[in-house]
C-alpha cells in the first residue's frame, strides 16, 4: 500500500496537533502548570474553503492573518519585558508568511504580545518553556490552583 507524500498544510496541521496535545497533556498535567489547562487554544482561520463558509465566518469575526494557537497568559520576563499573551503560527518547508499575516504579528507585537513563528515542535516546547519559567502571575491571582 502506498500513501501520497503529506503536504505542507498537512504537515502544519500535524506539528499544530502535536503542541496543542503536549501542552494540554503533559505540560498541564504538571502540578505546577494545571491551572494552564484549557488557556491554549486555536484560533480558527483556515485559508481554503466555501465563499458561503468565507463570508460567514468573516461575519462572525474572522480576521485573516491572526495566529494560529493563542496562550492567553500574561507574563514578564526579569528584563522588563511584558506581554499579554503568546501567540503561534506553524509554518513548515517552504511555507512563509504572507503579507497579512506579517501585518497582523507586527500588529500584536505593537499591542504588547509575544508572536513567535514554530517550524518544529523542539522550538515550540523550547519557547512555551521559556515563556513559563519567566516571572509571571502573582500567586494571588485566581487563575492559580488553590485560589
Amino acid at each position: 500500500m502506498s500513501f501520497l507524500p503529506e503536504t505542507e498544510k498537512q504537515r502544519e496541521s500535524r506539528l499544530q496537533s502535536t503542541c496543542h496535545t503536549w501542552f494540554h497533556n503533559e505540560l498541564c498535567s504538571l502540578p505546577e502548570f494545571q491551572h494552564l489547562r484549557g488557556l491554549g487554544f486555536m484560533i480558527h482561520n483556515d485559508g481554503a474553503k466555501s465563499a458561503l463558509t468565507a463570508a460567514l465566518d468573516t461575519s462572525r469575526g474572522l480576521i485573516p492573518g491572526i495566529p494560529d494557537w493563542f496562550l492567553s497568559v500574561p507574563c514578564s520576563s526579569p528584563f522588563g519585558t511584558s506581554y499579554h499573551g503568546f501567540y503561534f503560527e506553524f509554518k513548515v518547508g517552504k511555507n512563509k508568511l504572507s503579507p497579512i499575516q506579517s501585518k497582523r504579528i507586527e500588529q500584536l507585537r505593537a499591542m504588547g504580545y509575544k508572536v513567535a513563528v514554530v517550524d518544529n515542535f523542539e522550538h515550540y516546547k523550547e519557547l512555551i518553556m521559556d515563556y513559563l519559567n519567566s516571572p509571571k502571575l502573582p500567586e494571588s491571582n485566581p487563575l492559580r490552583l488553590g485560589a
